[in-house]
């Protein structure tokens, strides 16, 4: 008979710790290479790549994980929605998060990696308000707090890598511009 996974405290505690270690060199260096001048000009290709980084993020998620997690949650009909969904929502958040660190006074890439951060609880808080740590018997018994916590070095990650891949379809937009 197979195991159920079970998520323990211990593991997200670990996870928290190995995000940060992956997230401080990463953001270092987005900061460092990123200036103000090429973020300003990753608007539309930051809303286009979060959309599909969480749309995938979703994707895997609802395939993966519906049955142990999410559909706890969501009603089954909207299980091929939510990638979708969630990858819209993220893309208009994106907006948001763009215009604020395109005004702020530290490095705009540091402020939209920070903004995108603070998602990660906002969005994991709202989640173990509706029973995420009680609900699922994959992370029954969870600490609140580190299902919490782990969530901002976590979506430190996602945004990182959606500039990452922003960077790439600017790159590839403007050779196609060249193109022409």
């Amino acid at each position: 008979m197979p195991v159920e996974p079970h998520v323990t405290d211990r593991i997200l505690w670990i996870a928290t710790v190995c995000l940060a270690a992956i997230d401080a060199p990463l953001v270092w260096f987005l900061v460092r290479v990123l200036r103000r001048e090429r973020f300003l000009t990753l608007k539309w290709a930051s809303v286009i790549s979060a959309f599909a980084v969480w749309a995938g993020i979703w994707l895997w998620a609802v395939t993966t994980y519906w049955q142990a997690v999410y559909s706890y949650f969501f009603p089954a009909w909207a299980r091929w929605w939510l990638p979708f969904g969630y990858g819209l929502l993220f893309a208009l958040a994106t907006l948001g998060m763009w215009a604020i660190a395109a005004r702020l006074r530290i490095r705009p890439v540091l402020s939209f990696v920070i903004l995108g951060a603070a998602l990660g609880p906002a969005t994991h808080t709202w989640a173990v308000c509706r029973g995420l740590v009680t609900k699922p018997p994959m992370l029954a018994g969870v600490s609140p707090v580190a299902a919490v916590v782990v969530s901002a070095p976590e979506f430190a990650l996602y945004w990182s890598g959606i500039l990452v891949l922003a960077v790439l379809l600017a790159r590839v937009a403007n050779r196609r511009k060249g193109d022409e």
